[in-house]
């Protein structure tokens, strides 16, 4: 009898010990992003390097620190996608070859499964079954054993703290000028507003952008418009870094911010565009 119970105790222990060795949720293989821009850096386990574009071909460098949003693609299967946060472009993979490219008419291209190893992930091509990793040095796309470390990946949120009640300048990169309240929104070579940050704390680097005067910058399709209380979705916006600048995302239409034309718009844009580009600058009170 007590041989019995015994047995039953060692099989209840390794019940409970094999329960803990399932996969968590896919939100739980990113590194804590609510306080970040919503973006992540891929960051190889052996090497220390980084993926980074050039000239939409990923490689990988520890110099370099290129953001990448990682967007479900199909959450009942967990497949996600990497979008390159400086151009706009989607880690691809056809026939071995990796690329960075618009999802354009082959979107299940773009598909890869996060398989957690420890605190680290591998990364899988859904189509071709192939990891992710640095064996030769370099970044490539190919059968991986388990225990490779070249396959194996952190994706590191990039932390940025605006700091609710700090105030900033947002600055124009073309024209230089800032962008300002006169009973309504302009751009100004004179007037230096003063804007507040105010993170919304969703994990996809949400803010709202509050006027000094307590007013809202506001955007309902590709209008724009001032608003003196918090009207939800129309007063959501994203900061997305590029280079020393950021772009100004509505992320609810997938315009960003600009002054391409004469004037103040909310539009779709090219990320390269100086137009887009904004310097965020924290001014004393």
């Amino acid at each position: 009898m007590k041989q019995n119970q015994f047995h039953k105790k060692v099989l209840f222990l390794m019940t409970l010990w094999i329960s803990t060795l399932q996969l968590p949720a896919q939100n739980s293989i990113l590194s804590d992003s609510s306080h970040s821009d919503g973006s992540y850096l891929i960051l190889n386990r052996w090497t220390k390097d980084k993926i980074y574009s050039n000239y939409n071909y990923p490689y990988v460098s520890a110099d370099k620190n290129e953001s990448w949003y990682v967007e479900q693609a199909d959450q009942a299967k967990g497949y996600v996608r990497f979008k390159h946060q400086l151009s706009g472009y989607y880690m691809m993979s056809i026939l071995d070859s990796t690329y960075l490219a618009p999802l354009g008419n082959h979107p299940e291209a773009a598909n890869w499964k996060l398989e957690q190893t420890g605190t680290y992930v591998r990364i899988r091509h859904v189509i071709s079954g192939l990891y992710l990793n640095t064996e030769t040095g370099r970044l490539k796309l190919s059968k991986s054993l388990p225990g490779w470390l070249s396959s194996h990946w952190k994706l590191e949120s990039r932390s940025f703290q605006w700091g609710d009640e700090n105030q900033y300048a947002l600055d124009n990169r073309w024209t230089r000028e800032h962008l300002s309240i006169y009973g309504y929104l302009y751009l100004s070579k004179d007037s230096v507003d003063r804007w507040n940050i105010i993170n919304v704390y969703d994990g996809k680097g949400t803010v709202k952008l509050r006027h000094s005067t307590g007013q809202y910058l506001s955007s309902a399709r590709d209008s724009m418009y001032l608003s003196k209380t918090d009207t939800g979705s129309d007063t959501q916006w994203r900061m997305e870094r590029y280079g020393d600048y950021f772009r100004i995302a509505n992320p609810n239409t997938g315009n960003y911010l600009n002054n391409e034309r004469k004037g103040l718009w909310s539009s779709a844009t090219v990320p390269t565009w100086f137009s887009n580009q904004w310097s965020v600058v924290r001014v004393k009170k």
